[in-house]
């Protein structure tokens, strides 16, 4: 987790500096160190944050760059993957913990498309599904 907290630390300072090009990459290696721990699944809560953060640390940094069909893609990126997460993979404690993170990655992505005036149909993408359940409702 330090070597993604440290990836994560530099891009902030090279964005906060105006390096754009050193924040993206420090930015893409956090995310690839992220997508790592998402196949591993361990430990499960953290490599989802991870994962969802590095994205919407791209997201901003694009939008920084006003290239907002770039940072809606990191958005879309993270939420699509977290539904698949939650669809397809067989292990309970990655699915738990991409459900807690799922609705946020996706009112970070519609808030996005809202605030920038982009069509929700182009947020939305056709692959998005609505978040399915995992347990049934009680009646």
């Amino acid at each position: 987790m330090e070597d993604w907290k440290q990836l994560t630390r530099a891009g902030n300072r090279s964005y906060e500096r105006g390096d754009f090009a050193c924040a993206r990459r420090a930015y893409l290696e956090a995310l690839a160190t992220a997508e790592r721990w998402l196949v591993c699944g361990e430990p499960a809560d953290e490599a989802v944050a991870a994962f969802v953060i590095s994205h919407q640390n791209l997201a901003e940094l694009y939008a920084g760059l006003d290239d907002c069909e770039r940072a809606i893609d990191h958005l879309r990126a993270a939420h699509e993957r977290l539904v698949h997460l939650l669809e397809d993979d067989d292990r309970p404690e990655l699915q738990l913990a991409a459900l807690r993170h799922c609705n946020r990655a996706r009112l970070e992505l519609m808030t996005f498309a809202r605030n920038h005036g982009l069509s929700m149909t182009l947020a939305e993408d056709t692959r998005s599904r609505p978040v399915p359940r995992l347990v049934a409702p009680l009646h």
